[in-house]
């Protein structure tokens, strides 16, 4: 099975050789494989629709399987989340990302999603309420990041909710390292 599928791939055949991969699919399982062997064989079937085939919607569907056969398998997340945001699905972007953030273990990984998702929310889907709770979740793990301070300052004060906002900024003042960001602060809370 193997030779047969280096033969579809020099040749060109990625029809056939996602054919072949789909029998293969069928015998893991009817063998019950493990999930990591099945994710295997259907993380290359999507790597043929979306890179060999440009079949974006054939991508998505076997990533999709993918991720329903092993919840947090990270590249099939990334490939779904690339695919969602070339096809403008920006809601099951977001949904794709918050997987992600579940899954990584990295905060500089966590704040990069979470602030996408937050632009997301606003810019795309019109969900300042999410792109708020987006905001503090960056500030949970990053209390000086001036992108998320900014945006809940400016939903706030947008809202009138001037209690958050108060707050908001005596978290700047505790978190900032400059005496001029403090100073700053400072001057927003007197406003």
């Amino acid at each position: 099975l193997r030779a047969l599928g280096r033969i579809y791939a020099a040749s060109g055949q990625h029809h056939e050789l996602v054919l072949m991969h789909e029998e293969e699919l069928k015998a893991l399982e009817a063998a019950n494989a493990d999930p990591t062997a099945l994710a295997t064989v259907l993380f290359r079937i999507g790597g043929l629709y979306e890179r060999d085939l440009d079949d974006a919607a054939q991508a998505i569907h076997a990533y999709e399987r993918v991720i329903e056969r092993m919840p947090g398998h990270l590249p099939a997340l990334q490939a779904l989340g690339r695919l969602y945001a070339q096809t403008r699905r920006f809601r099951d972007l977001v949904a794709v990302n918050a997987q992600e953030i579940e899954a990584s273990t990295d905060a500089r990984t966590r704040i990069a999603l979470l602030s996408r998702n937050a632009e997301l929310l606003s810019e795309e889907l019109h969900d300042p309420h999410g792109a708020v709770e987006c905001h503090k979740q960056v500030l949970e793990l990053d209390p000086e990041n001036a992108i998320s301070i900014q945006a809940l300052g400016r939903a706030y004060h947008a809202r009138g909710m001037w209690n958050e906002l108060y707050a908001l900024y005596q978290s700047e003042v505790e978190h900032a390292r400059a005496a001029t960001a403090r100073g700053d602060a400072y001057f927003r809370m007197g406003q």
